[in-house]
């Protein structure tokens, strides 16, 4: 006869999973303390095949979002009354036709 999991058995190997996978996220062994400039960095993401697209004009799906976001930056956000904050743009002005 098996035997259920419990809510406790299942997080405590999530837990210990966790700490397992950050385990291989340390910098002790890599002798730099300090970020180094360059570099590649290869994310996976899910495709769509020829339906991509890295016009962020154009995004339709999450994929195409997700992609965005780890590419692409913004000029300005919006606060939480709905103002433009700068982001990436460190002032902005209008001119007398505006």
């Amino acid at each position: 006869m098996p035997i259920a999991p419990t809510r406790r058995s299942v997080l405590a190997a999530a837990a210990a999973t966790g700490a397992g996978l950050l385990t291989g996220c340390s910098s002790a062994g890599s002798g730099s303390s300090s970020p180094k400039k360059g570099g590649t960095v290869n994310a996976a993401l899910p495709g769509r095949g020829g339906e991509e697209t890295m016009d962020p004009h154009a995004q339709r799906q999450f994929v195409d979002i997700a992609q965005h976001k780890a590419v692409f930056d913004k000029l300005v956000e919006l606060n939480s009354t709905l103002r433009p904050v700068p982001r990436l743009a460190r002032s902005w002005s209008s001119d007398d036709e505006a």
